[in-house]
């Protein structure tokens, strides 16, 4: 039983791989069939999911907050001299 489930995993990580070199290569060569296989699975998986998490708590925000106070910006230690 251990020997089948092992031998299962291995297939599974060999295919996941050969697909991995595949997508790289046909990627970086500039391929048509390669590139139109990742848009669809792009425009009908990744994007869908992105979506849905759109403008929930716990996404990434970068730059200044569009409402509300603002950080107050670093000033110099009084103690420390500048030249």
């Amino acid at each position: 039983m251990t020997g089948a489930i092992l031998v299962v995993l291995v297939v599974l990580v060999l295919a996941l791989l050969a697909i991995a070199i595949v997508y790289a290569l046909g990627i970086r060569s500039e391929s048509t069939t390669v590139r139109k296989a990742a848009r669809r699975f792009h425009h009908g998986v990744g994007n869908p999911l992105q979506l849905r998490s759109a403008g929930h708590a716990g996404e990434l925000r970068l730059g200044a907050p569009a409402s509300g106070s603002e950080d107050e910006p670093d000033l110099p230690d009084p103690g420390c001299e500048q030249r």
